[in-house]
């Protein structure tokens, strides 16, 4: 499946339970805010390896469905940190992959884990759903079940290579604003509708 079917697909079952959405650094941010921004999306810009952190931390704090948007290599880097996402996360929680194996945003280099072993290192740690998808059916059935459920979920959306793939600007807002208005969204009770910049 191309990554941007993929992240649309999060997005959609996200916006079902009106939900918050984390997205690692580099492209999956750029791509999460140019296909459907919503202010219940939090760009993690510049924390590679802490997009599941930092969302199991903020969903320790609520009740409101969480998911982490991670690219292979910023889940491979944050490795030490699934233990403590499978420990402080409330259900249900999404720790959602999208792997092509590559460290894509900085300049296609090869992430040094295969899926079947960052898999078997979320089952280790605790996830109680641990999948590898490859296609979109896969994706779409793992997601609601993770969603219906009091699951933390782990979700490996296996993604093409594709050199033809659009590259989208940097997100445009300062961390402090991304956190401002994600606060905000978050106090309101509501996410806002869904926008597409580009």
């Amino acid at each position: 499946m191309r990554r941007d079917d993929a992240i649309l697909m999060v997005l959609d079952a996200m916006d079902t339970v009106d939900g918050a959405l984390f997205f690692s650094n580099g492209n999956n941010s750029r791509a999460g805010y140019a296909l459907g921004d919503r202010h219940l999306n939090f760009y993690a810009m510049g924390s590679m390896g802490q997009c599941a952190s930092l969302a199991a931390g903020f969903s320790s704090m609520t009740d409101r469905p969480t998911a982490a948007l991670d690219g292979d290599g910023s889940a491979a880097m944050g490795l030490a940190g699934f233990p403590l996402v499978t420990n402080t996360a409330r259900r249900p929680f999404l720790h959602v992959v999208v792997n092509n194996g590559l460290y894509e945003t900085t300049g296609g280099q090869r992430v040094p884990i295969p899926a079947e072993l960052l898999a078997a290192t979320a089952h280790g740690s605790g996830y109680d759903q641990v999948t590898i998808a490859r296609d979109e059916r896969e994706l779409s059935s793992s997601l609601r079940d993770a969603l219906m459920g009091t699951k933390l979920a782990f979700i490996q959306a296996m993604v093409t290579v594709d050199k033809n793939s659009r590259q989208y600007p940097r997100v445009p807002f300062h961390p402090k604003d991304i956190a401002t208005r994600f606060a905000a969204a978050v106090a309101e009770g509501s996410a806002p509708q869904r926008r597409h910049p580009f």
